[in-house]
């Protein structure tokens, strides 16, 4: 299953990142990357809010469930459950 988006990992700066420190903290850091691009072996193409496209490789980030909303299992487990209970 394809990954919609990311965050950049922890170890990785704005140095790292190629860009300047103000728009890596606005618009990077902690934010949820959208994956424009995967391939098989785990470079991601993503893209910021600020529509600016980036390449990341393995270890340079990680995954999450959706854009702001890293309890998208938990909730669709929970609706899953809830639908089974009104069926029957």
């Amino acid at each position: 299953m394809p990954v919609d988006y990311v965050k950049v990992h922890r170890k990785v700066n704005n140095d790292t990142f190629g860009c300047d420190a103000p728009y890596f903290e606005q618009f990077i850091k902690g934010k949820p990357l959208k994956v424009i691009y995967q391939n098989p072996e785990h470079y991601v193409r993503v893209q910021d809010e600020n529509q600016e496209e980036w390449g990341l490789f393995p270890g340079q980030y990680t995954h999450q469930a959706a854009a702001g909303d890293s309890k998208a299992p938990e909730k669709e487990k929970t609706a899953k459950a809830q639908l089974f209970r009104k069926e029957t």
